[in-house]
């Protein structure tokens, strides 16, 4: 990661570079600025896919012809550089890569040449156009309505601008293979889990890691944003005799908490960056995805989302297990806002927790794997199938599931935080029945 800073000594910003024997790389830089609003792993990609070809030209040989080198690159992009023997003739040892791969590095190179013509239209183009099959068109119209009919913002999308063009290089499509629907985690096998399989000798460990599947399992949270809770992005809220938990998801850069206060500003005020930011390498690092603008949240700036509970009772019972973790942090004292940490007080990893959760799977007698329903995002999918099955409507679903996509737009109109807190209550009545037993209270209660 480099920091680029201008004339005037002022922070142009931290971007992944690439340096040559001849220095930096000044156009790709210039192209990666214009592009700084993209997601970190765009970055990661687009520097992978530029940094092939440069390998490649440069162990390859010059071709004169851009389109030639191309066309050679994308080949071995498909095939690999290793023959049958086992042997690389230009030492690259690349095995072949996956249509994913070969379709986001060709895509990524297109983008930058397209941007180097802008610059000096007299360059030959790497990857010229032609015209389109009817084959290619009607993929694209499929794509584009798709994207269309599915966005939140679907009404206000611009129109499609290359029917009837198409590269000549390109990488064939794949056929979407047929899927089993996302398997969920065993019901009947949750109780043990969080009480038996999470168990450790340390209870700070276990209310950690019991919290984080429960924000799984109960509030549909994704592991990576686990990583970008901070402590107080959880309020109490009285309910009668009992406390509910009420918690904001915020985007780890942009997001403005209750407090008016910018996360990265107050992250920098740690010395830290946001998570998301952090290279791909790092084991700190978290990614982000887009969520759904969230009016609820009353957030002017919509890159926050509220989280919401699914059953009665369901947010007490975290609101017990954060009262807990809460008493261990005073003595931990992070140096830092994060909610999930290690005993040393520093964050917690995504991968030290999935180690710690194959482990616990492993301590009931299951096997862990996306196909057993043992993985942490088949919480998710729990969650999920939870709300289908209590009969929400599709658009609550998808607020709940924070999916920057919402198909249903119109029918509910605009629902409070308040509607929708009520909704998830009433389908979920049966929650404190199965998961809220008094064993399991009394579990809460000892660590």
């Amino acid at each position: 990661m480099t920091r680029l800073i201008d004339p005037k000594g002022l922070l142009i910003g931290n971007y992944k570079l690439i340096y040559t024997d001849y220095g930096l790389l000044k156009e790709h830089t210039t192209f990666v600025r214009l592009n700084s609003n993209k997601s970190q792993s765009w970055h990661d990609d687009n520097v992978r896919a530029i940094g092939m070809l440069l390998d490649f030209y440069d162990v390859y040989g010059a071709i004169d012809d851009p389109f030639k080198l191309f066309l050679r690159f994308s080949e071995v992009l498909r095939n690999g550089t290793i023959n049958e023997s086992g042997h690389d003739p230009i030492g690259l040892y690349w095995p072949p890569r996956s249509i994913q791969v070969q379709q986001k590095t060709v895509s990524h190179i297109n983008a930058l040449s397209d941007f180097l013509i802008a610059l000096n239209p007299s360059h030959k183009k790497i990857n010229p156009l032609r015209k389109s099959t009817q084959y290619e068109d009607m993929l694209k119209w499929a794509a584009y309505c798709r994207s269309k009919n599915n966005s939140f913002l679907g009404h206000i999308k611009g129109q499609i601008s290359d029917i009837g063009v198409s590269r000549l290089i390109s990488v064939r499509h794949s056929l979407a293979p047929l899927t089993q629907s996302p398997k969920c985690f065993p019901k009947d096998k949750y109780t043990d889990f969080v009480t038996k399989g999470l168990k450790s000798k340390k209870p700070f460990i276990h209310l950690r890691n019991w919290m984080a599947v429960h924000l799984m399992h109960f509030a549909g949270l994704r592991e990576s944003e686990l990583c970008h809770l901070w402590v107080d992005d959880v309020i109490g809220i009285r309910d009668g005799r009992t406390i509910r938990a009420n918690i904001t998801l915020y985007h780890p850069e942009f997001g403005i908490d209750r407090f008016g206060r910018k996360r990265a500003k107050v992250l920098a005020s740690y010395g830290l960056e946001p998570r998301n930011r952090h290279a791909e390498k790092r084991s700190t690092r978290a990614g982000f995805k887009q969520t759904v603008v969230d009016s609820a949240t009353e957030q002017p700036n919509g890159y926050s989302s509220k989280i919401y509970f699914f059953g009665e009772g369901s947010d007490v019972l975290f609101w017990n297990l954060y009262s807990g973790y809460l008493n261990y942090l005073a003595i931990l004292k992070p140096s830092h806002p994060y909610l999930f940490v290690n005993e040393d007080g520093s964050v917690m990893t995504l991968n030290n927790f999935n180690r710690q959760y194959r482990f616990a799977i492993k301590r009931i007698g299951l096997v862990p794997g996306k196909t057993f329903g043992t993985t942490p995002h088949a919480h998710r999918h729990s969650y999920k199938q939870a709300l289908e099955d209590a009969g929400l409507p599709e658009k609550i679903i998808q607020l709940c599931l924070r999916h920057h996509s919402l198909r249903s737009q119109d029918e509910y109109g605009e629902l409070s935080s308040e509607r929708i807190y009520e909704m998830m209550n009433s389908a979920g009545h049966n929650f404190r029945e199965h998961y809220a037993s008094s064993e399991m209270l009394e579990i809460i209660g000892s660590l």
